[in-house]
Parts: structure tokens; sequence; C-alpha cells
């Protein structure tokens, strides 16, 4: 019963994992979007400035920082890539691990089962009333099946079989 417990509660914990890990995954494509548009702005500045800078419109300088806030652009473009799919990859693993909890879990109370039956197997009944007489086994013993065990006598029909001499019937009742 404890470990189907435990196994339910680390199911419990994954699950608590997965949704945590599927906000943590919706926040990196966010950011992903975010740093998309940022590369994609740096790319038609840059675009823009390089005739500027030829006609002598604009500074060399300008266009080099542009240049820099493109490069920039790109590789935290390019981290927000692979923060998505580190998000992605630990929301599957943590799935993974889920199944074989679940499946660890359908084991366990297999196991379960098991026991339980082997514990009514344990308890002996008798198919009528009564009271045991000439008991041959005992507490802790190992017996195989159908070993004799014990008489039982019942009580609704008791009886005895007995054979008096005619002298000493006189005062029976």
């Amino acid at each position: 019963k404890a470990s189907v417990a435990n196994l339910q509660a680390g199911m419990s914990q994954v699950q608590a994992q997965i949704v945590e890990q599927a906000a943590q995954l919706t926040q990196a494509q966010a950011q992903l979007q975010v740093a998309q548009i940022a590369a994609e702005h740096a790319a038609r500045e840059w675009s823009r400035y390089q005739p500027l800078v030829r006609t002598g419109a604009s500074t060399a300088e300008q266009l080099s920082q542009l240049q820099n806030t493109r490069q920039q652009s790109d590789v935290q473009l390019h981290a927000n890539q692979a923060a998505v799919k580190a998000a992605q990859a630990r929301v599957t693993a943590s799935q993974a691990q889920l199944q074989a909890l679940q499946a660890q879990l359908n084991g366990a109370r297999a196991d379960l089962r098991r026991d339980q039956l082997d514990l009514e197997d344990t308890v002996l009944r008798s198919t009528l009333n009564g009271k045991i007489g000439d008991r041959g086994v005992r507490i802790g013993q190992l017996v195989q099946p159908g070993s004799r065990l014990m008489s039982i006598v019942p009580i609704n029909n008791l009886y005895v079989t007995a054979n008096f001499k005619e002298t000493q019937v006189g005062h029976m009742h």
C-alpha cells in the first residue's frame, strides 16, 4: 500500500512539474517571438542605413552601432531558440517520466492485489460449525495443500460412539 501511495505522490509531483514546464515553454516561446521581432528590426535598420552611409547622409559609426545591434539580436534569437528547444525537451522528459511512473503504479497495484489474495489464502474456513479438536498444526508452520491440519467436532450434531457393558449403563441418562 505504501508503494502505491508513494508512486501516486510521485505522479502528482511530476504532473505539477509538467504544468510548470509548460508555462516555462510558453514563456520561452514568447521571448523567442520578441527576439525574432528585434532581430528583424535590427536587420531592417542596418539595411536602411547602409546606402545612407555610402552617400554620406549618415556616419560609419552609426552603421557600426546598427551592425553591432543586429549581431546581438541574432545571437539573442539563437539563444531563445535553444531555450525553447530545452523547454520542450524538459516537458517531453517529464511526460516520459510520468508514463514510467504510471507503469510502476500499475505494477505496484498488481502486487498489492496479489498480496491481498495471498493474505486471504492464509485464512482457514471450515464448512461446518464446531470446535477444533486434534489440532496437528501450529502457528508459523508451513503446510502443503491437502494436508490434514485438525479435526472439527460439530456442536449441533454432537454424538458419542461408545461400547459400554450392560453393568455400566444402569446409571446413564
